[in-house]
């Protein structure tokens, strides 16, 4: 937001405070000039209302899918003990890596991409098979069951279209029943905030906006490039 050549000093506080009134009085951008203001003049490449602006979590489809690999280390380390459980998370990271294809990324925090997450959901049952024989069987069962429901979540979240009022609805209905199953069936698991707006608000905020996966960044970030390449070929 300032001016590269550094020709001016930062902006302070006491800046922003006499360009709020001089902007209160009247004043334009253009009156002031770039000199004064210190202000981007370039126009956004999108005019969007402000009413279509709106929050979401950011990467909620990536926290919900590390929180069940994690339940499934805090699974045997409760019920084997912390050395068991530090061998079972070695054998959890080879079987993502050998069996399940996936790595993790050296951005978003060390964590999975998108479409690993999805990856890792559609082969969960390499993670059962490893899991089953150091838990209770209940622990098991539900973990299992804990993925089959998740699976449905996520490929409503993640999908960049308008999804129908039935759809809506089911997602609506297995989004609580997933948050509600887990923390009854591993009660220390606690609702996080990821837990909490899958409980909470996310159906609300497809019922209201008809999608959450078409205001998520790979969506934007995917009309982004869109947009450049069309806008290349125009000028061409």
């Amino acid at each position: 937001m300032q001016d590269l050549t550094r020709t001016h000093p930062p902006r302070t506080a006491s800046h922003l405070r006499e360009m709020r009134a001089a902007y209160d009085l009247g004043e334009t951008p253009e009156g002031l000039g770039l000199a004064t203001h210190l202000s981007v003049e370039r126009q956004p490449v999108i005019i969007v209302p402000p009413t279509q602006i709106v929050p979401l979590p950011l990467h909620l489809l990536i926290g919900l899918t590390m929180r069940m690999l994690r339940i499934s280390i805090e699974a045997v380390t409760r019920g084997r003990g912390p050395t068991v459980g530090r061998q079972f998370a070695h054998s959890l990271a080879a079987t993502l890596s050998v069996e399940i294809g996936v790595e993790a990324v050296p951005y978003h925090g060390g964590n999975f991409i998108s479409r690993h997450c999805h990856t890792i959901g559609a082969r969960s049952h390499a993670i059962v098979r490893i899991l089953r024989p150091l838990v209770p069987a209940e622990w098991a069962t539900a973990y299992e069951r804990g993925w089959a429901v998740l699976r449905g979540v996520m490929s409503t979240l993640n999908r960049a279209a308008d999804i129908p009022a039935n759809e809506q609805r089911r997602f609506n209905a297995d989004a609580r029943a997933f948050v509600i199953f887990m923390q009854e069936s591993f009660p220390w698991v606690s609702i996080l905030p990821k837990l909490h707006v899958l409980f909470c608000h996310s159906w609300e905020f497809m019922g209201r906006w008809g999608s959450a996966g078409l205001y998520g960044e790979q969506a934007i970030e995917s009309w982004h490039g869109f947009y450049n390449q069309n806008a290349a070929r125009c000028t061409a």
